[in-house]
């Protein structure tokens, strides 16, 4: 599931309207905040659950579920050149989404193995998907390329 909210929906106080407006201080929290390496890339806690600007992405993302859900990580991660993930996945969670919150020329795409699906990062453009579905992200290209990230599960 892709979803970039139309700019007029943003600009109609949607939960996600705040936040895309400020994508700078989002971006100088990330960076600002990311300091332990975790497969290729650098990151914040996992547990961002007090940074309201985190939040507001998070619930924009469990309103797009169609059930409830609870929100057990909440992260931000900042990739300059060469860093990357590692397939991985988010096994014990039933959604997990990543936001674009800075995407300079160069930054690298999220790819998706079981249905060979590369998905190229625009600032504001929210994806989720199951946790079971492996993903990486292959060396980044430029320096500045960053998200906030998240797991639901079902409540």
């Amino acid at each position: 599931m892709i979803r970039r909210p139309p700019r007029s929906t943003l600009d109609r106080s949607s939960a996600a309207s705040d936040v895309y407006k400020r994508q700078g201080l989002l971006h100088r929290i990330i960076c600002d905040n990311s300091v332990t390496k975790d497969k290729g890339a650098l990151m914040t806690k996992w547990d961002c659950f007090k940074v309201e600007e985190f939040v507001k992405i998070a619930e924009y993302a469990q309103s797009l579920v169609d059930r409830p859900t609870e929100l057990v990580d909440l992260w931000g991660q900042v990739y300059r050149e060469g860093h990357f993930q590692k397939f991985h996945n988010h096994i014990h969670n039933d959604w997990a989404f990543v936001y674009y919150v800075n995407t300079p020329e160069g930054s690298s795409p999220i790819v998706f193995r079981e249905i060979r699906k590369r998905i190229r990062p625009i600032e504001g453009m929210l994806i989720m998907f199951p946790g079971w579905v492996d993903h990486y992200v292959p060396p980044n290209q430029c320096n500045g390329r960053s998200i906030v990230a998240g797991n639901l599960v079902y409540s």
